[in-house]
């Protein structure tokens, strides 16, 4: 729906409240419908606004558990955590969760959905396994009430399979995807924007869970189903050009990966604009994939660092330290029995009494004696060479052959010392590793590459007025 529509809906909502009043049902009923193509259309901070402003507005003429209130408010939840709030979402969808359960009861259609979009919340809060775990007794409940097949079934169950992939479980993801995509092509059209979803989401569950090679013949004919049904600036063509993208470089052409998101970026940047998020991760995807660590061409000094690799930005190759100085060679230690006659003597020369003689003052013309430097116990080799370092510029001037690993959190929190630097002595900034460049905005994104949102897994979020989930993508 373009800008032209959305006026209109805008124009129609002005005319129902000037004629009927504010607070009448039917003007009520068109803000709604205004604001929720407000947020089909990427705007979901407007959204959010317009549905905070309804719900209570809808509270105050119809009660605050009434079904509409309880739409409104749901849509106001979901818009809010669209636009990057996920934990006020997250606390409004709870509130409206139970009142759906108190009002329409626990297996009603409206309450799945809620309670579905409650759960999205946690995970993108932060909790991605409590996210799976309250989707799984959902899942079973919407298959009992609804069917297996079901609509509202199938989009809880992608949720469900979302997030238990989020959670670190990728193989089971992938095959609980694989099943809803099977289904999904038995219910749907082939071509239709569900059925694209779920294959587009099996595809990459399945290159997450290590079939790379299967992730990316999938994807290369998703392409070409999307970009005859959707069209080629579609932005779900869009998304799943960069993905197939990102899994031809996983699959070992990194080549391919370069070829594809060199058109995908010029794509981007016509079609969403230059300062778009996914133009930028389109960017950031054509430099992994050609100075990253997995790029099969050599990084040249100054290049941008990219996600994990190990090219430091702008900076040049640093000189070589030099070696250390190898340690003088310990003299041989004394007999114990020895060691213990010199000890009583020491003993009995402290006490002997003191004689206190003054020095003998120095001949005339004469300069006092000063005694000679002491001799080194063995030979010193300065600055012997230590086997096995290599080269601060070895290690600067080409990108490793793999990603860097990502450190441990409790180890990563802990101050790194380094072994040549004196002690007290602070890294400099040049000393320091550089911030990871990778944008996260994606569940289902690799740790090295950025990847476009995979909007599917808010399918289902917004109920609408007849109890049919809104497909998002």
């Amino acid at each position: 729906m373009n800008e032209q529509e959305i006026q209109k809906l805008r124009a129609e909502a002005e005319t129902r409240t000037r004629e009927l009043g504010p607070e009448h049902p039917g003007s009520l009923d068109a803000r709604a419908a205004w604001a929720r193509v407000v947020g089909d259309e990427g705007r979901p901070a407007e959204a959010a606004r317009m549905f905070g402003e309804l719900a209570g507005d809808y509270a105050r003429v119809l009660g605050a558990q009434h079904p509409d209130t309880l739409l409104a408010r749901h849509n106001h939840a979901y818009c809010l955590g669209l636009s990057g709030n996920a934990v006020t979402a997250e606390s409004l969808a709870r509130d409206v969760a139970a009142d759906c359960v108190l009002v329409l009861g626990q297996d009603d259609p409206e309450t799945l959905n809620v309670r579905a979009g409650w759960a999205r919340w946690i995970g993108e809060a932060g909790d991605a396994a409590g996210a799976a775990r309250m989707l799984r007794p959902i899942v079973e409940e919407a298959t009992d009430a609804l069917g297996p097949v079901h609509p509202d079934t199938l989009t809880i169950r992608h949720q469900h399979a979302h997030w238990v992939g989020r959670s670190g479980e990728t193989i089971q993801a992938a095959r609980l995807m694989a099943a809803i995509a099977d289904e999904r092509g038995e219910v749907h059209e082939p071509d239709d924007p569900a059925a694209l979803t779920a294959r587009h989401d099996r595809a990459t569950w399945a290159g997450e869970a290590g079939d790379v090679s299967v992730a990316r013949d999938a994807l290369m004919h998703l392409v070409e189903d999307a970009t005859r049904v959707l069209g080629p600036d579609h932005h779900d063509t869009l998304v799943i050009r960069h993905n197939h993208a990102h899994w031809t470089g996983e699959s070992g052409d990194p080549l391919g990966a370069r070829t594809l998101l060199t058109q995908l970026v010029a794509d981007c940047a016509r079609v969403l604009g230059e300062q778009h998020p996914d133009s930028e991760n389109a960017r950031r995807g054509l430099m992994w994939w050609t100075y990253g660590p997995k790029a099969n061409d050599p990084a040249p000094t100054f290049a941008t660092a990219v996600g994990n690799s190990s090219v430091r930005a702008g900076r040049p190759a640093k000189e070589p330290k030099p070696p250390k100085a190898a340690k003088p060679p310990r003299a041989p230690r004394t007999p114990r029995a020895e060691r213990a006659g010199k000890a009583k003597a020491a003993e009995a020369a402290a006490a002997a009494p003191i004689e206190v003689t003054a020095p003998a003052a120095p001949a005339a013309g004469a300069s006092a004696a000063v005694p000679p430097p002491a001799e080194p116990d063995g030979d010193v080799t300065a600055f012997a060479p230590v086997a096995g370092l290599v080269p601060d510029t070895e290690e600067n001037a080409a990108v490793s052959a793999e990603p860097a690993s990502r450190p441990d959190p409790v180890e990563e929190a802990a101050p790194k010392v380094d072994a040549d630097r004196p002690a007290g002595a602070d890294a400099s900034a040049a000393d320091r590793a550089p911030d990871a460049a990778v944008t996260r905005v994606s569940s289902v994104a690799p740790d090295d590459e950025p990847m476009h949102v995979n909007g599917s897994a808010a399918a289902g979020d917004e109920v609408t007025r007849d109890g049919e989930p809104d497909e998002k993508k």
